[in-house]
C-alpha cells in the first residue's frame, strides 16, 4: 500500500532503459519475446524491434528472467516505513511548536 502511495507521487518516467533484449538458447530456433528493463525502478516492458516501441509491463519475466520480486514481509515494510517517517514528522513538529523567544529579557 505504501509502495503504492509513493507510486502516485513520485512515478518513474521510466527514461533510463537498457537496450532491447531477445533471449535466444542454443539450438532453439524460435526467439523469445523482445524486452526492454527501466533502470529505475527494475520494470520489464515488452518491446516492438519493428515499430521501435516500448509496450505493456510484463508481469511474470521475459525468457526466463525472473521479474524483481519484493520478498520483505508486509509487516517489515511497514515498519521500515514508519522508521523512515520519524525524522520528518519530529522536524514538523519542532516547526509547529517552535516558541520565539523575545530578546529583551
Amino acid at each position: 500500500m505504501i509502495d503504492t502511495l509513493l507510486n502516485l507521487v513520485f512515478r518513474c518516467g521510466h527514461r533510463r532503459l537498457t537496450r532491447p533484449v531477445t533471449p535466444v538458447k542454443r539450438g532453439d530456433p524460435s526467439q523469445g519475446e523482445t524486452y526492454v528493463v527501466c533502470l529505475d525502478c527494475g520494470k520489464q516492458f515488452s518491446y516492438d524491434p519493428k515499430q521501435m516501441r516500448i509496450g505493456k509491463v510484463i508481469e511474470n519475466g521475459a525468457g526466463g528472467v525472473p521479474a524483481r520480486v519484493n520478498t520483505t514481509p508486509a509487516a517489515t515494510r511497514i515498519v521500515r516505513a514508519a522508521v523512515a517517517a520519524i525524522p520528518a514528522a519530529i522536524m514538523f513538529l519542532i516547526t509547529l511548536f517552535r516558541v520565539k523567544r523575545n530578546p529583551s529579557k
